[in-house]
């Protein structure tokens, strides 16, 4: 995938991709893009979207006022033993 490839949604500075055991993928950004710009200019990226295999976005996190730069997520409810590696994708 790249950065530009979801209409609509630039991915810069992506910092984590956590598969989902549906075959989804979350991908979390500190959502500053280029890292020229200025409030306005974030507040224009996303921090969180999950996409589907063939690129169809499921949601998307963009809330600036309650949330800031997105790092990680972690997925409660994934099957599996994360000590085994099994939540691991």
């Amino acid at each position: 995938m790249t950065k530009n490839q979801l209409p609509g949604i630039t991915l810069d500075y992506v910092q984590g991709i956590s598969r989902l055991a549906n075959g989804d993928t979350i991908i979390s950004s500190n959502g500053i893009p280029g890292r020229k710009g200025g409030p306005q200019d974030i507040k224009k990226a996303v921090q969180m979207v999950e996409v589907t295999p063939d690129y169809k976005v499921v949601w998307v996190i963009q809330d600036w006022e309650h949330l800031g730069l997105g790092s990680w997520i972690q997925v409660l409810d994934e099957p599996g033993i994360p000590e085994k590696g099994e939540v691991l994708r």
